[in-house]
């Protein structure tokens, strides 16, 4: 990138992607009304260029981005800032168009942030962005007043109650809380292997009707077939959803690679060892390609420092494969150190506690979880949880 546009740069999301893009060296131009005169920011390789300029409508867009244009050259990225809660804006007027390169970029600051997620240098933002609600216009699930029971007899347990949550797109969020909260009952009724008696719950805006192939699931236990080999267990999920079978064999070892298993694809489940069973599982939950991976509790049962090495594995995947995870998990460690947000369950009936951003720069480098900041996340979770267990204690 070298030119780029962002209007409602005054502060906030607006000045942060200018910060950014101007950290790739790129040329900004800052506008916002509030800005009283011109003035020049060196940052990084970069500049930003800031100005006072009310962009109200596409003519302004046109006159901004000819004047823009004219001068450095054509403008490889537009951020509507100012219209952030807004649906992203149609292509500004013919007029303007000729002064554009055809992959011009026309975005809400959401997608300005989207657009950096896939790119190497840019990936330094803070994930506290990511998981602002005010910016997923569009969420990947959307789950409205849940409720769930369950009968014994004559009596009805209550498990979850008025359930209201959203994940956005490419978004990595943990449930966690204490034993009996309901999280794993939660992720069965999103993956549609449960139901639930009130409340709605979509995906890209669709009803949830049981299981599907746009939600991956792993589990806690290594669910393989142990008659079947490492390949042949992937191979067997793929046709299953119906992918073509001439493709099968070469799309299941490309994600044993993934999970950087191409040495065992022959091997059996009782030759693998506990580690190497999940990355086969999880392989074989992307190999279909689903728009969301829900985990439920998949690494609770490793040692360590396999637990570790499958934590930073799973890291790889995700921001290569960008796809939505909701991993539960009763590790407050591991739920800090992968998510962008953690939905904390209180007790009797499971319920949305809190929600708690997690405003740690990406990549997460190994080590992270001893820095002062988040060790006092993991305090904040973990005295959030005890509040639940001690309540439940004197009820």
């Amino acid at each position: 990138m070298k030119t780029a546009i962002v209007t409602g740069a005054a502060g906030g999301i607006g000045a942060a992607i200018a910060m950014l893009f101007a950290s790739t060296g790129a040329t900004v131009i800052a506008l916002d009304r509030s800005f009283t005169a011109v003035s020049e920011q060196a940052t990084g390789a970069g500049q930003i260029l800031s100005a006072a300029f009310d962009v109200a409508d596409e003519a302004d867009w046109a006159r901004i981005s000819d004047m823009v244009a004219q001068r450095f050259g054509p403008i490889d990225a537009l951020v509507n800032n100012a219209a952030i809660f807004n649906p992203v804006p149609r292509l500004p007027s013919a007029t303007c168009k000729p002064t554009w390169r055809s992959d011009t970029y026309w975005c809400s600051a959401y997608w300005a942030w989207r657009r950096t997620r896939s790119c190497d240098s840019w990936v330094g933002i803070s994930s506290n962005m990511r998981g602002s609600p005010d910016m997923q216009a569009h969420p990947k699930l959307k789950i409205s007043h849940l409720q769930k029971s369950f009968t014994n007899g004559r009596s009805t347990i209550k498990v979850l109650d008025d359930i209201n949550l959203e994940v956005g797109d490419n978004e990595f969020v943990s449930l966690v809380g204490a034993s009996g909260c309901g999280k794993s009952t939660l992720l069965s009724i999103i993956a549609g292997l449960q139901d639930y008696e009130q409340g709605e719950m979509l995906v890209d805006g669709s009803p949830i009707n049981g299981p599907g192939r746009d939600r991956g699931v792993v589990f806690q236990s290594y669910t393989l077939l142990p008659w079947l080999t490492a390949l042949q267990n992937v191979e067997f999920a793929l046709r299953e959803t119906g992918h073509d079978a001439k493709d099968i064999p070469e799309v299941a070892r490309q994600h044993l690679d993934l999970v950087k298993l191409s040495r065992f694809a022959d091997s059996f489940p009782s030759q693998l060892s506990g580690g190497m069973k999940q990355r086969v599982a999880i392989a074989r939950a992307l190999s279909y390609r689903p728009k969301m991976l829900l985990m439920d509790e998949p690494f609770g049962a490793l040692d360590a420092l396999t637990r570790g090495q499958m934590q930073e594995l799973l890291m790889q995947i995700w921001q290569e494969h960008r796809l939505t995870v909701i991993f539960v998990t009763h590790d407050i460690e591991e739920a800090v150190y992968l998510s962008d947000r953690i939905f904390v369950l209180g007790l009797n009936p499971g319920r949305i506690k809190e929600c708690i951003p997690v405003p740690a720069v990406r990549p997460r480098l190994t080590g992270i979880q001893h820095d002062r900041d988040v060790l006092e996340l993991q305090a904040r979770v973990l005295k959030s949880i005890r509040e639940e267990t001690s309540r439940a204690d004197f009820e």
